[in-house]
């Protein structure tokens, strides 16, 4: 998705939000109703939250081609703008918590502590979205891992390419060695690399 799409995209979204909010705003003050204050929040936040989500779909596809042939594919400029901003929310929200557990005493500190321990696990995928990179030739694929590390595998050990929804849209590439490289649908080169692996897998 490009920019001026997204900022299109986003602007009727936030203006549809305001219309919904407004009109439940002055029915609320003619004739007190009820519901009002339910529309709003819900119908109002998640039309707002979709510029957000949006944010997933921007920036350009297709790989970075290197000048020795190898294709260099990130998250979609859009989506690191996203998981970054999620990132830094978690981080402010564990440390909100951590603070406020430690005002409350021994009573509390435990639930604060399994809270902000999942919040890290939370912002740890974040970061692991954000420096997302799968490099490819003809011959080798590599990809950073949850721990950072970059692996590389052979082509000539692929085994089966199939689609994953855990923990978000993924295409799985498997290899003999049982070692998987989840490409992420918010890739920038994400059908060309299940495309690639296929032809491989087709040619093994």
């Amino acid at each position: 998705m490009r920019l001026r799409t997204y900022l299109r995209a986003s602007l009727l979204y936030v203006l549809l939000a305001a219309v919904i909010i407004t009109f439940s705003v002055v029915l609320n003050r003619l004739v007190d109703w009820r519901l009002a204050d339910e529309v709003l929040v819900t119908v109002g936040g998640t039309l707002l939250l979709f510029p957000l989500l949006l944010l997933l779909r921007l920036g350009r596809s297709g790989p970075l081609i290197q000048s020795d042939g190898t294709m260099i594919s990130r998250l979609r400029s859009g989506a690191r703008i996203f998981f970054f901003i999620v990132f830094g929310g978690t981080a402010i929200l564990v440390g909100f918590v951590v603070f406020l557990g430690l005002r409350a005493g021994d009573d509390e500190i435990g639930a604060a502590l399994f809270l902000a321990a999942l919040g890290l696990g939370f912002a740890y995928i974040c970061a692991s979205a954000m420096i997302s990179k799968i490099a490819w030739n003809d011959t080798t694929i590599s990809a950073v891992g949850w721990v950072f590390a970059t692996r590389s595998h052979s082509w000539k050990d692929i085994k089966l390419v199939y689609d994953e929804e855990f923990l978000g849209p993924f295409s799985v590439l498997l290899f003999s060695t049982d070692l998987k490289v989840r490409v992420s649908r918010f890739h920038e080169a994400h059908d060309e690399i299940v495309e690639f692996a296929r032809g491989k897998l087709t040619n093994a």
